[in-house]
C-alpha cells in the first residue's frame, strides 16, 4: 500500500520498541509533507513505514492519506477503523 504524508507533527515508535517517542522536536522521523511511502505492515491500526532517514517506526494512520491500496487493504482497514 502507498500512502502519502500529511502531517509530520507528533510522535513515533521505533522497530523493537513499546514506547511512542516525539521525534526531533516535535517532527516525527524524517516525514516529508507530500511525499509518497511504502507501508511495509499495518500493526495495530498504525503503519510501519521506512523514513526519509531509512529508519523503521510505527507511525499514526492520521499522518497520511491512502494513495494506492488493494481491494483487500481497504477492506481491513475499513473494519479497523469503522467500529459500532
Amino acid at each position: 500500500m502507498k500512502v502519502k504524508c500529511i502531517s509530520n507533527q507528533g510522535i513515533a515508535q521505533p522497530e523493537g520498541s513499546t514506547e511512542w517517542v516525539e521525534v526531533k522536536d516535535g517532527l516525527a522521523g524524517s516525514l516529508t509533507i507530500g511525499k509518497i511511502y511504502e507501508v511495509l505492515e499495518i500493526d495495530g491500526g498504525d503503519y510501519r513505514i521506512i523514513d526519509d532517514e531509512e529508519e523503521d517506526y510505527l507511525y499514526p494512520t492520521e499522518f497520511f492519506e491512502i494513495v494506492v491500496a488493494t481491494p483487500l487493504e481497504r477492506h481491513y482497514l475499513e473494519k479497523q477503523f469503522i467500529k459500532k
